[in-house]
């Protein structure tokens, strides 16, 4: 089960899909299948891996795609359009969890100073 809040993220070790489903948002599709891509591989692969089906694992890719965090490159095929999928490198992943954390440690520092604002007047 994916940590709701920053207390359940921090009373115990969560796994690398609940971490990504909780601060990036993604869905549990999404986060298994990033956290799947550990090497280039094509939708077959990456659907045996997940254990999902081949139009949940193709949206997940498509929206992994578009917000940077796999990279798609077509490859020749006879049978049509034909990508391989590969993960961006561990470090773009870091920094992009530690931009979404200190995003929301802003928001809630914000959201914590009109609490005072409001409980002073």
């Amino acid at each position: 089960m994916a940590p709701r809040n920053l207390r359940d993220i921090l009373k115990k070790r969560h796994s690398c899909e609940d971490l990504l489903c909780c601060i990036l948002g993604l869905s549990s599709t999404d986060a298994a299948v990033l956290a799947s891509l550990h090497k280039p591989m094509c939708v077959k692969e990456i659907m045996e891996a997940v254990k999902r089906s081949q139009t949940r694992v193709q949206i997940s890719l498509n929206h992994l795609t578009e917000i940077g965090m796999i990279r798609r490159e077509p490859i020749k095929s006879r049978r049509g359009r034909k990508y391989i999928y590969h993960p961006v490198d561990t470090g773009v992943l870091k920094k992009r969890l530690e931009k979404e954390l200190r995003a929301t440690f802003k928001q809630l520092m914000e959201e914590i100073g009109s609490l005072t604002k409001e409980v002073k007047e």
